[in-house]
């Protein structure tokens, strides 16, 4: 299984090196599935997490995450 993990620094999406099983609190959450770079109703996805953000006092840009998000989706296979 490839597997690239990412975290926002900066206002933008970094690839993490290493990941720490055990980081903390998960504050806000969202899964969804990927099959050739289509999700069904991300727009639904990405409003939930934003909504979680703003409930959760989280200051992110949360249209550049999205956007960044979008960037990165594998295009190909099931993710």
């Amino acid at each position: 299984v490839d597997t690239t993990i990412y975290r926002w620094a900066g206002g933008e999406l970094a690839t993490e090196e290493w990941c720490d099983t055990n980081p903390g609190a998960v504050r806000v959450a969202d899964s969804f599935l990927v099959v050739d770079g289509g999700v069904v109703a991300l727009e639904r996805h990405l409003a939930r997490f934003s909504d979680g953000l703003v409930h959760s006092g989280i200051a992110i840009d949360a249209d550049r995450f999205a956007q960044s998000l979008v960037e990165v989706l594998p295009r190909e296979g099931r993710w």
